[in-house]
């Protein structure tokens, strides 16, 4: 697949479902992973049927499911829970998979002040046609994406892609920043 034969068109959007709510989705020529950020969750989507639950990003490993194009999924809310929809075009997708974060997936990756923790959630060949999705800790006063790169091209030093971030801030108070360059 040439860089930019989908054009811009990754995407993230944030469910929140009340307590007792069902949301039903169909994902046409999208592929999707479902990342509980907080709740408590009853999925269901071709043969299986789990129940996740997760009282925030940081108490608790990230649960997650992948939603492959043109299939049907059921999320009933057990307790009011928070999700992000991560998406984006793809022909065929792969199977639909339960997600649950594994110690291995786990590493610290960079050093000094911009060393973090990162989850990797589906990122193996095969998880997805186009997703890459994880999550990613920074102690406090650290940096992230660092040092400074881009994905514009492809070549033996940079690899053509997307990205989308979304910051969840303790405490609620903190910031972020982030710089962009062409």
């Amino acid at each position: 697949m040439a860089p930019g034969e989908y054009g811009s068109a990754v995407g993230l959007d944030l469910l929140a479902l009340p307590a007792g709510e069902v949301y039903e989705g169909q994902e046409g020529d999208e592929e999707l992973v479902l990342v509980l950020l907080a709740g408590a969750l009853r999925w269901r989507c071709g043969t299986w049927d789990r129940q996740g639950r997760r009282r925030d990003v940081w108490s608790d490993p990230a649960v997650a499911a992948y939603i492959p194009p043109q299939t049907t999924f059921r999320l009933e809310a057990e307790e009011p829970c928070e999700l992000a929809l991560c998406r984006a075009p793809a022909r065929n997708g792969a199977a639909p998979a339960w997600i649950a974060a594994e110690p291995a997936a786990e590493q610290w990756r960079g050093r000094d002040l911009f060393r973090r923790r990162v989850v990797d959630l589906c990122t193996r060949p095969g998880s997805a046609e186009r997703l890459i999705v994880g999550e990613t800790f920074n102690p406090a006063g650290h940096w992230s994406s660092y040092p400074p790169h881009k994905h514009d091209t492809s070549g033996p030093e940079e690899t053509a892609l997307q990205e989308v971030y979304f910051y969840l801030l303790r405490p609620a108070h903190g910031f972020a920043l982030q710089a962009l360059y062409t």
